[in-house]
């Protein structure tokens, strides 16, 4: 990836680089929404693209 900082923007391509090789995304995530290049966009958009979303939900954690 051609960035020079991390930052939203950085996050958002490496997730989407991601996704063009993934059959299936296993995500720990709260299901809370997130900021862009977070969890909550990574799965939005992987079940846009159709790729399979598997979430592991950790303990406590409740559906937002």
């Amino acid at each position: 990836m051609n960035f020079a900082e991390t930052g939203e923007e950085a996050y958002e391509a490496a997730n989407a680089a991601l996704l063009d090789r993934a059959d299936l995304l296993m995500a720990v995530w709260d299901g809370r929404a997130s900021e862009r290049g977070g969890t909550g966009t990574v799965v939005e958009l992987a079940r846009d693209r159709d790729v399979a979303v598997e979430i592991v939900w950790p303990q406590g954690a409740s559906r937002g």
